[in-house]
């Protein structure tokens, strides 16, 4: 599809440029003491300082630094790709949650007939903040984080578990999202996975009278934020200033996870709840 190669062309446009203006990109550029690809690891096998050998199974097409940072069999079985997801998930629950602190606080205003006079223009009113987050006043944000995530049963029975769920029981509605923190030329191939995967239980939801939203939403693990994340933060209602600072931490989240998992690429791997960078 001519659409769908000119955003891939555009992501990666996009993420080329980010990742040349991190702070810690010249750790792959030899002129700035770094590593360049003669002198990096290879994917079928890494030492540590240590003499630790930490084994990868050999990929002869994929790039070295994509498959360290994606693609990489061992990685997720370690859980590091896992680690860096839940580094970007916080992020996005953090500005959801304070969305709907916030809108419990904000009603919108009752609607009223204003006369205007012949000749006379009408006065711009003030501006509304609209968004699904704005419509109820009881949402309750479910996370995937720490605890398995158990999807309401007495919506519908499934094994699925989306990363975020968002319910309002007084006006029946679901806001159901799923995060993915991909290579980025790999950003749409991975919507159209997720938005398949969850097609049938939005379904089932719907078919129980529960108006339903669900959106596979998605961060480069380089961190240049989707499409998809912003649309999302638009439709939920963070816009203007929010809506940056939200996608700015979402962002900020995937490329310092990815840094960390860079630097500690050839230690073992310990699941722990250490925060990127630290």
């Amino acid at each position: 599809m001519p659409g769908a190669k000119r955003e891939t062309t555009y992501f990666r446009r996009r993420s080329e440029q980010a990742w040349r203006k991190s702070k810690w990109v010249g750790q792959w550029a030899p002129a700035a003491g770094g590593m360049d690809k003669s002198t990096m690891p290879s994917p079928a096998q890494q030492t540590s300082m240590r003499g630790e050998r930490v084994r990868h199974p050999p990929v002869p097409f994929a790039p070295e630094e994509e498959h360290l940072l994606s693609s990489c069999p061992k990685s997720l079985a370690d859980g590091r790709y896992r680690w860096r997801h839940d580094q970007v998930l916080k992020a996005v629950a953090e500005s959801i949650a304070l969305t709907i602190s916030t809108s419990k606080h904000h009603h919108a205003p009752k609607k009223a007939i204003s006369f205007i006079k012949a000749g006379e223009r009408p006065r711009a009113g003030p501006q509304i903040t609209t968004g699904l987050l704005h419509t109820a006043p009881d949402w309750q944000l479910h996370v995937d984080l720490g605890k398995q995530l158990i999807f309401p049963q007495h919506i519908v029975t499934t094994s699925l578990r989306p990363d975020m769920i968002i319910i309002s029981e007084a006006s029946k509605y679901l806001i159901m999202l799923e995060l993915t923190v991909p290579w980025e030329e790999r950003i749409e191939e991975t919507n159209e996975r997720k938005r398949a995967k969850y097609q049938e239980l939005v379904e089932d939801c719907r078919g129980r009278g529960w108006r339903t939203f669900y959106e596979p939403i998605e961060v480069g693990c380089r961190g240049f934020a989707g499409l998809s994340l912003c649309k999302v933060f638009g439709r939920l209602g963070v816009t203007g200033p929010a809506k940056k600072r939200a996608i700015k931490s979402a962002s900020e989240a995937a490329e310092k996870a990815t840094r960390w998992l860079w630097l500690k690429r050839a230690d073992p791997w310990v699941a722990t709840g250490t925060q990127a960078g630290s």
